[in-house]
């Protein structure tokens, strides 16, 4: 009788702490949030990887690149090699262009290939943290 209760004891333990753990599915994205000032320069970022790393480093910003891109999870049905699609969009000071922000990325010493939307292999390129 008494292992019975010791068992129950156990499970009960077990079940309990299964609960309060948090949940970490995999992101299906990598997300980079890069962040500017209202003279263009790449003043922060925030990065949460496929790994589920988030990685983060300056100022946040009103103005901001968000780049989307798919996390590789190989060939299903040999098509596409992603879940969702790459996105590329931005909130940016008056007279500074999408196309302008991603250079300004592509020139860290960390390269961000921003703008590369493809994302099928060998051309797939997610976005890297890149502020320094």
């Amino acid at each position: 009788m008494r292992t019975i209760k010791k068992f129950a004891c156990v499970v009960s333990v077990v079940l309990a702490a299964g609960l309060v753990m948090p949940a970490m599915a995999a992101t299906s994205n990598t997300i980079s949030y890069a962040y500017f000032d209202a003279s263009g320069h790449f003043v922060g970022q925030s990065l949460l990887t496929c790994s589920n790393t988030h990685l983060s480093g300056g100022s946040v910003t009103q103005y901001v690149v968000v780049q989307s891109y798919p996390c590789y999870m190989g060939f299903p049905g040999g098509g596409d090699a992603g879940v969702n699609d790459a996105s590329l969009e931005g909130i940016l000071p008056s007279g500074f262009t999408l196309t302008q922000a991603c250079a300004v990325l592509a020139a860290q010493p960390q390269p961000d290939n921003c703008g590369n939307l493809t994302h099928n292999p060998p051309e797939y390129f997610p976005p890297v943290y890149a502020y320094q």
